[in-house]
């Protein structure tokens, strides 16, 4: 950085760039950050370094017609300026004086019959204003137009001076007349930043004669923008007020404008918009940005870790320009090629050249072609017209047979003769003029434009140069193919190493996978048989289950009433830690209803000692209600059964007592109050079945 204030000094770097690989690393404490790019310069980098490498190539194809831009970009104080345009040495000329003699050296090393023509144009864009910085008056404003050609929509400032150059030395003139009075001013970070975005333009045409005899000569027309875009700030950084203030805000403004048409050209998504009319700085910069021009972006960054955001944005900035791609095309047979024109001015002049030499007094010395329009010795050709004259005077005398008057005559038509002639020769003079300044603006041949042999040297010399430049470029970038290359084999051999690895893993975790999977599928089968075998079990015991509560639920109805059987529902609780019923404890008897009637309650009293009812948690030794009895006691029968009868009803006996003694009560419990009470009941009935046998 240049112009840099010494507030970035006070800081250290916070850039890494390998020159090499092409890479620049970017880092703060928070985050690393890096970027890839065609090429990178360090702080030791030289001014030529960067031209022949990256400018170079721009300039070699506007001599084939290709359209081509370079620019820099970047923050202010980052060294745009100097990189663009440098200092008036050898040493430290920056990209534009390096083009202008590249441009010139080219012409001077090219083919007799090719013949070039020059123009250049330098505009700047100030708080979105464009003026002519060649004009005769700078401040003035100059309308942008647009036109429509075979190429598409352009725009171009309408008014700009144009000049005709016939060397390197004269584009010097017009760069440094141009950034005499562009727009320039300070702040805290830069001593002489500039206030607007300046646009050096030069048009290349150039005529090559048909191989074809009779054909029409190849035109070609190129044009080479050469840009400085001023930096961008932030206020409270440089400390911008008033016009400051106002300039900075332009300038970010038309930046953003450059950014967001970036942006769009970058954008994946399909018919995206392009903004190019949203400021001039992207209208004229159109065909540079996603056109048909070959372009180069020269990011320009401070190293400082103070101005490691905008650095950091500006490398992002850069990033999404290089995605941008380009459709360049030749520029052939341009129909407002001024190239031709001037062509066909010199065929006119050398026309009248040879009229006026073939219808004068005086005809051409001997040897001199009129066609070339060879400059003549107007000196030469008065001496000659003095010494005849001369000569007639002394005939005329020696003879002395001639008057006076005819002396006269004659010495008047001699005076006459001498003016006629003199003015010829002026007229032929001034058409020689213009002659001798079309043909240098068309820069014919190396002996035309190199005015000695050092000069022609020297311009073998750099063209030796770039071509050395280019070769070392791209036996940088066959390195960095190489290196590349090596990187991804290694890669594939450590890949696949792992994958060897990684195979025998998956093999063997693979075979493990397979044991436990079969080991785990008769697992599965001999689950499966166990469930299907504990199915049929739980079914054949749900059968079971069903027929016994079936069978419970006709002794309960036949032996309890059905008040006492819903009372012991209210009363019964599950318990989900035994897993079993149990009956709630009755803490007072009701009193029994008035209008139900008792049967036996004299007995039934005696028996339980009391003529009360007994409180008990089993329900079972509850003082049940009775009916009146319906039945009498029994009597023996007065006559004897037959046998057969007797045998039959001992054995229906034997068989009920069986049953409820195998069936019943081992499912109710012989120790649980229903269990008791069916046994007894039991008893009961087969005591009053004996009774009744």
């Amino acid at each position: 950085t240049r112009n840099a204030s010494p507030i970035v000094h006070r800081y250290h770097s916070c850039i890494v760039m390998n020159n090499e690989e092409g890479s620049v690393e970017i880092s703060s404490p928070e985050k690393t950050k890096k970027f890839n790019f065609d090429a990178v310069y360090d702080w030791n980098s030289t001014q030529n370094e960067i031209y022949t490498e990256s400018a170079a190539p721009i300039v070699n194809s506007i001599f084939d017609g290709y359209n081509g831009t370079i620019f820099a970009y970047g923050q202010t104080g980052s060294g745009k300026t100097w990189t663009m345009e440098g200092k008036p040495t050898s040493e430290l000329q920056g990209v534009m004086p390096n083009a202008f003699e590249h441009i010139f050296n080219k012409i001077s090393l090219s083919q007799k019959s090719t013949q070039y023509l020059v123009r250049a144009s330098y505009v700047e864009i100030y708080n979105e204003d464009v003026c002519d910085l060649l004009g005769d008056d700078h401040k003035k404003k100059l309308e942008v137009r647009q036109i429509f050609t075979d190429g598409g929509t352009e725009f171009y400032p309408e008014g700009r001076r144009e000049v005709d150059v016939e060397n390197a030395d004269q584009l010097t003139e017009l760069l440094h007349k141009g950034s005499s009075v562009r727009h320039v001013g300070s702040h805290k970070l830069n001593q002489h930043s500039s206030r607007s975005h300046a646009i050096f333009t030069l048009i290349l045409e150039s005529s090559t004669p048909s191989p074809s005899p009779g054909g029409k000569p190849i035109v070609r027309q190129a044009v080479l923008n050469l840009v400085d875009l001023a930096g961008s700030e932030k206020q409270m950084k440089t400390g911008a007020e008033g016009e400051r203030l106002k300039e900075g805000a332009k300038i970010n403004k038309s930046l953003s404008a450059l950014s967001k048409v970036i942006s769009a050209l970058t954008s994946t998504k399909e018919n995206t918009h392009v903004p190019y009319r949203d400021s001039r700085l992207t209208k004229l910069l159109m065909h540079s940005l996603g056109g048909s021009c070959r372009t180069v972006m020269i990011t320009n960054i401070s190293p400082a870790d103070y101005n490691f955001q905008e650095s950091l944005t500006s490398l992002r900035y850069a990033e999404r320009a290089k995605l941008i791609k380009n459709t360049p095309h030749m520029n052939t047979d341009p129909k407002n090629a001024k190239i031709l024109e001037y062509q066909e001015t010199i065929a006119r002049l050398k026309e009248m050249l040879a009229k006026r030499a073939a219808g004068g007094m005086m005809s051409p010395p001997p040897g001199v072609d009129i066609s070339s329009a060879p400059e003549l010795d107007i000196d030469s050709e008065k001496q000659l017209l003095e010494k005849e004259k001369q000569d007639e005077i002394a005939k005329i005398t020696s003879e002395k047979s001639a008057t006076v008057e005819c002396v006269k005559t004659m010495r008047n038509d001699l005076k006459s003769s001498s003016r006629t002639v003199t003015k010829q020769m002026q007229e032929k003079e001034e058409l020689m003029k213009q002659l001798q300044q079309l043909e240098n603006k068309l820069g014919g041949s190396g002996a035309q434009q190199l005015q000695n042999e050092n000069q022609q040297q020297k311009a073998l010399l750099q063209q030796h140069a770039i071509e050395i430049q280019a070769k070392e470029v791209e036996e940088r970038k066959l390195r960095r193919q190489l290196k590349h290359q090596r990187e991804k084999a290694e890669l594939l051999v450590e890949k696949y190493s792992d994958l060897q690895k990684s195979k025998e893993i998956v093999t063997r975790k693979l075979k493990e996978l397979k044991d436990g999977y079969l080991q785990a599928e008769q697992e599965i089968k001999d689950v499966q048989d166990e469930a299907n075998t504990e199915s049929e079990e739980l079914r054949e015991n749900i059968s079971l289950q069903r027929k016994k509560l079936h069978l419970f639920t006709i002794i309960a109805n036949s032996f309890i009433n059905p008040d006492e059987v819903q009372r012991l529902i209210d009363r019964s609780v599950w318990d989900d830690e035994n897993k079993r019923w149990t009956l709630k404890p009755i803490l007072e008897a009701p009193p029994p209803a008035d209008s139900e009637k008792r049967l036996d309650s004299g007995r039934l009293s005696g028996r339980s000692g009391s003529g009360k009812h007994k409180v008990e948690a089993d329900f079972l030794e509850l003082e049940l209600d009775t009916h009146d009895r319906i039945t009498r006691d029994y009597q023996e029968p007065t006559t004897s059964l037959a046998p057969e009868v007797e045998a039959t009803m001992k054995q229906l006996q034997q068989e009920s007592a069986s049953l409820i003694s195998s069936e019943v009560l081992p499912s109710l419990g012989s120790q649980s109050p229903l269990g008791r009470t069916c046994a007894q009941r039991s008893s009961s009935f087969t005591r009053s079945a004996t009774r009744f046998f």
